[in-house]
């Protein structure tokens, strides 16, 4: 399900941009617009009940939506067109719950709200019928095709289902969606349908099929209740889950075998890979109060040593007595399909893909060229975090780290729990930050990236695969076990990813963290050295930059020569374009040289097989 919703999101390459995908993403922002006035006038009276918290559930895929379309207006971009799908999915399924708990609620009583909601999953649906018309007919075929296959392993699963409750088995949510799935004009029916047409665009479809075919409210009360339990996670998985949610006091009491119980099941279960802190019932205050602050700290720690990512979500704009900065927002857990980590003993697996072992020879060819033109590179840990954070905002657009966070994170900074690696230039004596990396050490040893930037004015010295390459190099030499950047999807955003990490399923990288911290346990892993701030490397040179060394190895038996050794006198000036240029030499014996890095054992946890 994930690979189908994955290639639906991101079928549309850029390349022609029509009339009619304009003219349908106009009426989305105007649809927009009239959906959120109904749902204000319908909930702003009861928001002192229903709590801020609940009011972002919709707000933060409006504003995500809103930023998307507007990029997609000015710029055409793909990116911003393919979150905009994802996006909509995500409005429509909130805006389902949201209407139902106004129903429970009495809300709706006398509210034409519903036909609202109706009018724009319509609007939604022009838009994706248009998207679609302008992608490639070969990715439209990409797409029924993956529908297909999603539909016979469906087909097999309700199969299975159906043998289990003739059984007798009690299987919960599952059993919902199995008599939903093979009754008449039911959810496969509708789904074959749109594998038929040339266009997938009926999107209340698609979201019934995202959310398992339940009721999320009664869900929720279900999750509760189970929550509240000695038998937490013991229930048989769900079949699809989307948009769960972890019980705050829970995670704050470490009550772990319940916790990892639930994230081993959402391993399988969990689409589109989020799973929120508190719920729509029982919402969480994350926020950097000081009533609050260390809880929510707390609740970063545990997302991460379960295995989580994170991202914070709230509203901008809302202040409290202690300002925007302590406003209240809800932080939601990551945990993608696909995940880019790197293990950091294991560069003989790395070296494996020939595109990785070209991008890391490309990255040593800048750093030699770039010094010879007279530029350096350094790289420094958490010497100025208001600048990185400034940058970071002029980066990022629609940057998810807002005035809340950065709170937040200044008592982490303090503390020694973020992490800020910047990679710093040296221009004929002028200094300056050019890229950076914000992320948390965390279970012993495994580094976790939260958020990134680079400057632009200097993509064509590659700042981002060198503060990658030496980054890594750094966390090994520090004792780091594995080094994780998030999720990987087809979005161009995502296409570094697998060239400095392994793409690695969620289940097998579950399992690595779970391996890691049972080797520090027992002693056979060393618990990493403390990260000290100030310059890690003054200058940056190619045996700096992680797996170098053996990659240089690699390529020189490959054309049969000899590696060079690290720190021997320079040979007689070559004429351009020889192979022994190729290979990555090194140019001195300084540090710990990174041939420890290359183990040919192989990590215990499988990695999928590499698509690119």
């Amino acid at each position: 399900m994930d690979k189908f919703f994955d290639t639906l999101s991101w079928s549309w390459d850029g390349t022609t941009w029509s009339e009619e995908l304009h003219d349908a993403t106009v009426n989305l922002v105007v649809g927009m617009d009239d959906l959120m006035n109904a749902l204000d006038n319908m909930f702003t009276p009861f928001l002192p009940l229903l709590g801020g918290c609940v009011r972002s559930l919709i707000d933060t895929p409006r504003r995500q939506l809103e930023i998307q379309l507007a990029k997609a207006l000015d710029h055409h971009d793909a990116t911003a067109v393919g979150q905009t799908h994802s996006a909509l999915r995500d409005v429509l399924q909130q805006v389902g719950t949201l209407e139902l708990m106004g129903t429970m609620m009495g809300i709706m009583s006398g509210f034409a709200g519903g036909s609202m909601t109706n009018q724009f999953s319509e609007t939604a649906s022009a838009f994706e019928a248009a998207r679609q018309t302008a992608c490639s007919p070969e990715q439209r075929q990409r797409v029924r095709d993956d529908l297909q296959s999603l539909l016979e392993v469906a087909d097999r699963y309700m199969a299975h289902v159906r043998r289990k409750e003739i059984a007798g088995e009690q299987l919960g949510a599952v059993a919902s969606l199995a008599k939903q799935w093979g009754r008449p004009d039911g959810l496969r029916e509708r789904l074959q349908r749109l594998a038929a047409e040339d266009s997938v665009v009926e999107l209340k479809t698609l979201i019934i099929l995202q959310s398992g075919g339940g009721n999320p409210i009664a869900d929720a009360m279900g999750k509760l209740t189970k929550m509240s339990s000695d038998e937490a996670g013991s229930a048989a998985p769900i079949a699809v889950e989307s948009m769960p949610f972890l019980d705050p006091a829970t995670m704050i009491a470490s009550r772990d075998p319940e916790l990892k119980i639930r994230v081993a099941q959402w391993s399988e279960s969990l689409v589109n890979g989020v799973v929120m802190v508190g719920s729509p019932l029982a919402p969480m205050q994350f926020s950097a109060a000081p009533a609050v602050i260390e809880q929510s700290l707390q609740i970063i720690h545990q997302l991460l040593a379960l295995g989580f990512g994170y991202v914070v979500q709230g509203d901008p704009d809302a202040q409290t007595d202690g300002g925007a900065a302590s406003g209240a927002g809800i932080i939601v857990g990551i945990l993608d399909r696909v995940r880019g980590a790197l293990p950091l003993r294991a560069s003989a697996m790395f070296l494996r893909s020939k595109k990785r072992r070209a991008r890391l020879r490309d990255v040593a060819r800048v750093v030699r060229s770039q010094s010879r033109r007279g530029k350096t590179f350094s790289l420094r840990i958490n010497t100025n975090l208001p600048m990185a954070l400034a940058m970071l905002r002029e980066h990022h657009e629609d940057n998810w780290v807002g005035e809340m966070l950065e709170a937040i994170w200044q008592r982490m900074f303090e503390r020694n729990e973020l992490i800020v690696f910047e990679l710093w230039v040296n221009d004929e004596g002028v200094e300056k930050m050019i890229a950076a990396d914000f992320g948390h050490p965390h279970s012993s040893c495994v580094f976790y990236v939260a958020t990134r930037f680079f400057d632009r004015n200097y993509k064509t010295c590659m700042p981002g695969f060198i503060l990658a390459f030496a980054e890594a190099e750094a966390l090994f030499r520090h004792g780091f076990v594995f080094w994780d950047l998030g999720g990987i999807n087809s979005s161009t955003m995502m296409a570094y990813k697998p060239q400095v990490a392994l793409e690695i399923s969620r289940e097998d990288f579950l399992d690595l963290l779970a391996e890691a911290n049972e080797h520090v346990r027992d002693g056979t892993v060393t618990l990493h050295k403390s990260i000290s701030p100030g310059v890690a490397i003054a200058e940056i040179n190619e045996h700096d930059l992680w797996s170098a060394k053996d990659c240089m190895e690699m390529n020189c038996r490959a054309t049969q020569k000899p590696a060079p050794k690290l720190g021997a006198a320079p040979k007689a000036a070559k004429p351009p374009r020889q192979k022994s240029q190729s290979c990555l030499g090194a140019k001195d014996a300084s540090a710990s040289s990174v041939s420890h890095h290359s183990g040919s054992g192989r990590p215990s946890g499988s990695t999928q097989p590499e698509g690119s």
